[in-house]
């Protein structure tokens, strides 16, 4: 699919306040709703993207049945899949799919934020972390699984990291331009992250850092839990330098011929 559909009025709901106040969950939305180059919309409640799920607790199965949720795509690397589930999946029904591939580029990123001093070394360091996603085997594993999702499951998928901005911002951001979404509403949502409020910012730097979070600047790790529009374009322009397209790049991921992603985009269009 071509990405050449006009700018959608309006923006597609976002599910935060399907969890109760205070929930360590955060940035919890649907990335579908926009319209498309064919003219239709991607059907809403059937994409959606967050942070990190376990904090939830005990009873979250409730709140992923009640959104439809048939399959969650965990993009994290193996040492942020240690962290206490709490009881957060007891009882869900729906497939958890994740990677095999050892991968600790985000882990050994995050370390490296203790050590900044400047607003411009978090911007270098998050645009080379963007163009090493694409040829990490961990998130290419991980995006034949989405697509395989998208591609088979009736249900909503979920798609997460541990902030549900880099890693899954970049995966929702193919999906979204592979299934003809125009380029100013992927970037829109993409930067809603921005937006959703200062408790996503404390708690995911509490949860990453823990008592190593005294040692690091907090104005400089602050932006590291924040996007930019070039970090995007910096993950963007390096799949145009490895595939055709989005649509191509995901389509081998999941081992799926060409046009794969067009049929998926007819699944998926209300």
């Amino acid at each position: 699919m071509t990405s050449n559909s006009q700018p959608a009025t309006g923006t597609p709901p976002v599910l935060q306040g399907a969890f109760p106040a205070g929930s360590p969950v955060h940035n919890l939305r649907d990335f579908g709703g926009y319209a498309t180059a064919s003219g239709a919309r991607l059907k809403p409640g059937r994409l959606l993207r967050s942070g990190q799920l376990e904090a939830a607790g005990a009873g979250f199965e409730g709140i992923l049945s009640a959104l439809g949720v048939a399959t969650i795509i965990d993009l994290r690397a193996g040492s942020e899949c240690t962290l206490e589930r709490g009881g957060a999946f007891d009882g869900y029904a729906g497939a958890i799919r994740r990677a095999t591939a050892h991968d600790e580029t985000i882990p050994h990123a995050v370390a490296a934020f203790l050590k900044m001093t400047t607003i411009e070394e978090v911007v270098a360091h998050m645009t080379r972390i963007y163009r090493i996603l694409p040829d990490s085997p961990r998130f290419r594993e991980s995006m034949g699984h989405l697509v395989t999702a998208l591609d088979q499951d009736d249900g909503a998928t979920l798609i997460h990291c541990f902030a549900g901005k880099d890693r899954t911002g970049l995966a929702v951001a193919l999906v979204q331009i592979a299934l003809g979404v125009h380029r100013d509403d992927v970037f829109h949502d993409y930067l809603l992250t921005n937006a959703m409020g200062p408790e996503r910012i404390e708690s995911g730097l509490d949860a990453l850092l823990g008592k190593d979070r005294a040692r690091g600047s907090q104005w400089v790790l602050e932006e590291a839990m924040s996007v930019r529009p070039e970090y995007l374009e910096a993950g963007l322009a390096k799949i145009g330098e490895i595939s055709a397209s989005p649509a191509a790049y995901l389509e081998a991921m999941a081992g799926l011929p060409s046009g794969a992603m067009d049929r998926i985009g007819q699944r998926l269009q209300a």
